[in-house]
């Protein structure tokens, strides 16, 4: 009876460390070229907070582990379109996001005006 207990605690133990990994890759849409350290956070679906985040490798790779499956993701870089991938669907402990495409984020300024001015005091 003693071995059945401990083997019952056992369990729940691991299951409620049970974790979960996501991973994908990002690349630019223009030329398909990967992006390096484009930004990836997980948030949770209930409460929108922030669960964790990484940042993506050589090759515009990631692999994130999560708490539970109930999160959704944001992907950002500087001058793209920041993506937000809501629908994840984990097999068992994973899920495979594959590749995924940030829009450029385009836009025309104005022209910049640069003036210089000499001062007026000497200093001796």
């Amino acid at each position: 009876m003693r071995i059945f207990f401990t083997g019952i605690a056992l369990m729940l133990t691991f299951a409620l460390n049970a974790q979960f990994y996501i991973k994908g890759s990002v690349t630019e849409s223009s030329t398909q070229s990967a992006l390096d350290y484009a930004t990836v956070i997980v948030l949770d679906v209930d409460s929108n907070s922030n669960l964790t985040g990484t940042t993506t490798a050589d090759g515009g790779s990631f692999n994130i582990e999560v708490p539970h499956k109930n999160v959704y993701l944001e992907i950002s870089f500087v001058g793209f379109n920041t993506t937000v991938i809501n629908d994840i669907k984990f097999e068992q402990d994973l899920a495979d996001l594959g590749n995924i495409v940030l829009n450029e984020n385009s836009q025309e300024l104005d022209e910049i005006v640069l003036t210089a001015e000499r001062s007026t005091t000497e200093f001796k």
